[in-house]
């Protein structure tokens, strides 16, 4: 689990929403805004669906490795370069059976290793965006 301070409010995640400025990778989707000017770090929230597991168990070792992935230094390398965000990741509507599938008939180990690279895979995409978004004059969402 986060810090405090790390995690998203309620009221971050609603605005986030609203805004609509997302991108969606094969199986995660990312919503992302700017972070204010006097905070120099970045803030997170995931929501993981009922649909994915019923158990919270499962649903909360997703979480608990896409955390991790973010918090691991070479993941960290790559985004924490720009500007700091306010990031809300979610599952791609398109990927939920699959990711059940995952989730249902796999071992921890092997949750585990599939979920990262898909979440790894998915971020390494919104990088690419990010970098492109942050080098833009116009600072329009690159799609």
């Amino acid at each position: 689990m986060l810090p405090k301070n790390l995690r998203l409010s309620a009221k971050d995640i609603n605005y986030m929403t609203k805004k609509n400025q997302k991108w969606y990778g094969k199986f995660f989707g990312f919503f992302r805004i700017p972070q204010y000017v006097q905070k120099k770090f970045h803030q997170i929230g995931v929501q993981i669906p009922v649909l994915i597991s019923k158990s919270s168990v499962n649903r909360n070792q997703v979480k608990r490795i896409v955390f991790h992935s973010l918090s691991v230094p070479s993941m960290q390398k790559h985004w924490w370069q720009w500007n700091y965000y306010k990031i809300f990741v979610i599952v791609n509507k398109k990927a939920i059976d699959e990711l059940k599938k995952i989730i249902d008939l796999s071992e921890k180990k092997t949750i585990q290793n599939e979920i990262k690279k898909f979440f790894e895979k998915d971020f390494s995409d919104l990088q690419y965006h990010l970098w492109a978004f942050s080098t833009k004059s116009n600072n329009t969402w690159v799609n």
